[in-house]
C-alpha cells in the first residue's frame, strides 16, 4: 500500500478532515486566556502492546486515552491530536481501516479531532500521538503542590491493567474485566468539570500510567513531603485478591507497581474533599510532612512498604529494557 491510499482510507474514516491536506493546521478556536495544555506518548509493538492480544480498533482507542489521561491529569479538556503512525510495508488495507475507525471512536468519546500527522515506514508498528488539551479555568496543576495535612485521594481502580495483561500472557483470547481494563481503558473527563468547580489556584495531581507508586513516589519528590498510604483502603474486591491467587502474583505488589489503569491521585484539603462532587473516590492517605527524607510508605496490616527510588526501579516498567 503506497501513502496515498492509506491517506483516503483516513479521510474516509475520520468525520472532520478540515485540518488534513497541508503540512501545517491552522487552530483558531480556542480562549486565549485559557492555557493549552500539550502532551505526548508513543506506544511500539512488542515493548507497549501486542497484536497477538489486541486489535487495531482497540489499539486505537488506548493509543488516544493514553494522552488524554494526561491531559485529565492537568484538568484540561482534549481539543486535537497529531498522530504519527510507523508501520511495516506489508501492513493491509484492514489494519489501516479499523486503527482509524478507533481513532474516530475515540474523536466521538472525547469531544476532539484530529489535527494533522505523518505516516512513514518502520519494521515495527510505532503509534505517537501529540494531543492539545486547554483548561475550563486557569489552575495550576502539577506534583509539586502537595501540602502537609493534605488526604491523598485516588480516582479509579489500580491493578486492573496489570492482571489484564498476565492474563493475556497466559491466554490471548481471554475477556474478563481485567483484560478490557488493559485492553480498553477509558478515561473520565467530565470530572475535569467538578474538579474546576473547587476555588482553587493550584492543584496536585498526577494519573497512574505507570503505577500508583509511582505517582506517590514522583509526587513526593516534587513536593519535597512524605505521604503515608493506607493500603486497606486501596480499592481491593474479592474477584480480585481471587484472581491475585489464581495468577500466583503478590496483590500487593500488582496494587503498588501495576501500570496503565490511568486513574488519578490527588492531594486535596479535607474540606475541599468534602465538597468535591465527584462519586467513588478512595482517601488512601495523607501527606504527613515537609522534610529532605521524601521516602513514603505503604502499610497492609501489620506490613509496611517503603517508596522510595531503589523500589520504584526494581519494580517499575522500564522501557528501555529488553
Amino acid at each position: 500500500m503506497n501513502e496515498l491510499d492509506m491517506l483516503k482510507i483516513i479521510h474516509s474514516k475520520l468525520s472532520r478532515t478540515e485540518f488534513l491536506g497541508n503540512d501545517c493546521a491552522k487552530i483558531y478556536d480556542y480562549v486565549s486566556t485559557l492555557p493549552l495544555i500539550v502532551t505526548h506518548d508513543t506506544l511500539v509493538e512488542d515493548v507497549h502492546f501486542s497484536l497477538l492480544t489486541t486489535n487495531p480498533f482497540e489499539l486505537a482507542m488506548k493509543a488516544v486515552s493514553v494522552n488524554v489521561s494526561d491531559l485529565k491529569a492537568s484538568l484540561a479538556l482534549p481539543r486535537y491530536l497529531s498522530i504519527s503512525l510507523s508501520m511495516p510495508e506489508d501492513v493491509s488495507n484492514d489494519f489501516i481501516e479499523k486503527f482509524y475507525e478507533g481513532i474516530e471512536a475515540a474523536c466521538q468519546k472525547y469531544k476532539c479531532c484530529i489535527c494533522g500527522g505523518d505516516l512513514t515506514k518502520s519494521e515495527k508498528i510505532v503509534i505517537s500521538i501529540c494531543a492539545i488539551g486547554q483548561q475550563v479555568r486557569r489552575i495550576e496543576v502539577g506534583r509539586q503542590y502537595a501540602q502537609e495535612g493534605d488526604l491523598v485521594l485516588l480516582f479509579g481502580n489500580v491493578g486492573y491493567s496489570d492482571l489484564g495483561l498476565r492474563e493475556l500472557q497466559k491466554n490471548p483470547k481471554e475477556k474478563s474485566i481485567y483484560t478490557k481494563a488493559h485492553l480498553s481503558p477509558e478515561v473520565n473527563i467530565d470530572d475535569v468539570y467538578r474538579f474546576s468547580e473547587l476555588p482553587l489556584t493550584n492543584l496536585c495531581a498526577m494519573d497512574t500510567s505507570d503505577g500508583l507508586a509511582d505517582a506517590v513516589f514522583k509526587i513526593s519528590r516534587a513536593s519535597n513531603c512524605k505521604m503515608e498510604i493506607n493500603g486497606e483502603n486501596l480499592p481491593i474486591s474479592d474477584d480480585f485478591l481471587k484472581k491475585c491467587n489464581d495468577l500466583d502474583v503478590d496483590y500487593k505488589k500488582v496494587l503498588l507497581y501495576g501500570a496503565e489503569d490511568f486513574s488519578l491521585v490527588v492531594t486535596l484539603n479535607a474540606e475541599y474533599a468534602r465538597i468535591l462532587n465527584i462519586p467513588d473516590f478512595h482517601i488512601i492517605g495523607k501527606v504527613c510532612s515537609k522534610n529532605d527524607n521524601m521516602s513514603s510508605f505503604v502499610k497492609f496490616k501489620n506490613e509496611v512498604h517503603e517508596i522510595d527510588e531503589y523500589t520504584i526501579k526494581e519494580n517499575t516498567y522500564n522501557h528501555f529494557k529488553s
